[in-house]
Order: structure tokens, then C-alpha cells, then sequence
């Protein structure tokens, strides 16, 4: 089992790193990264969309248990990389120096390029303000 790849929407003790996510369509995906048009007509997905319109079902447990949400949470828990929709090897992969690939993001600001290290640890809020200091940056 590769050891660098690490499925963020899967429990992780009590935690999960990656929340699940609604389409704009009402369908319940496993997280925000899926809802790209080319991701959602995979065949892994295209299965889990079937049972996943959230007006159609009286809970959301009844889509998590579904047979299409039981086996992708079984191909992620048991590693079955053939089985894994390529978003997902994607973002849930460690990179080199065991960082997340999402942990460093890119900010262009006044014509300046600014790394930007651990931006989730933001306090909650959705934009990342590099005024504030929780969390690095650095000129590149």
C-alpha cells in the first residue's frame, strides 16, 4: 500500500481533513475538488451521483451507505489505486518533503509572488489575508 496517499475525506481518528461537499445540482460528493465537470463524469463518479441527489433520500446516511459510497470508501481505505479517481491521487497525495501538496499555495499580489505555507490554518476564514500571522509567507 503506497504510504503517500492519504484520503483527506476519510476519518482520520475523529477527524476528517476534507469535508464532503453539494453540487449546485443538489448531489452529495465527497469533497470540493470533485465538482469539475471532467471529475464528475468519471465512471466512479457517475455511479456515486446516481445515488447521491440529497431531495431524493430521507437521510444522508442513506447515500454514505449506498453501494456506490461503501465501495469508494472501501478502494480508498484498502488503497486499490486502479480503482481511485485520479482527483483523488491528486490532492490526497503526500509530496516530496512529506507535505501536503495543498499546504503551500501561490498568492500574486502588486506584482509580487508570496508562498504561502499551512493557509487552512487561517482562523476559519475563506480568503487568505497575508496581513495576518497565522501562517507563513514568504516573497519567492
Amino acid at each position: 500500500m503506497p504510504s503517500d496517499f492519504q484520503p483527506r475525506c476519510m476519518l482520520q481518528g475523529k477527524e476528517r481533513r476534507q469535508q464532503a461537499a453539494v453540487t449546485n445540482r443538489g448531489h452529495l460528493i465527497p469533497c470540493c475538488w470533485i465538482d469539475q465537470p471532467n471529475e464528475l463524469e468519471h465512471p466512479v463518479m457517475k455511479e456515486m451521483l446516481a445515488v447521491s441527489k440529497i431531495s431524493e433520500v430521507e437521510s444522508i446516511d442513506e447515500i454514505l451507505l449506498s453501494e456506490p459510497w461503501q465501495k469508494f470508501a472501501k478502494d480508498l481505505a484498502e488503497r486499490n489505486m486502479k480503482e481511485i479517481m485520479p482527483v483523488c491521487l491528486k490532492h490526497c497525495k503526500k509530496w516530496s518533503g512529506g507535505k501536503d501538496q495543498q499546504k503551500v499555495e501561490e498568492l500574486h499580489r502588486d506584482g509580487k509572488t508570496y508562498l504561502i505555507a499551512n493557509p487552512n490554518e487561517n482562523d476559519g476564514d475563506d480568503h487568505i489575508d497575508i496581513t495576518k500571522n497565522t501562517f507563513t509567507v514568504t516573497e519567492k
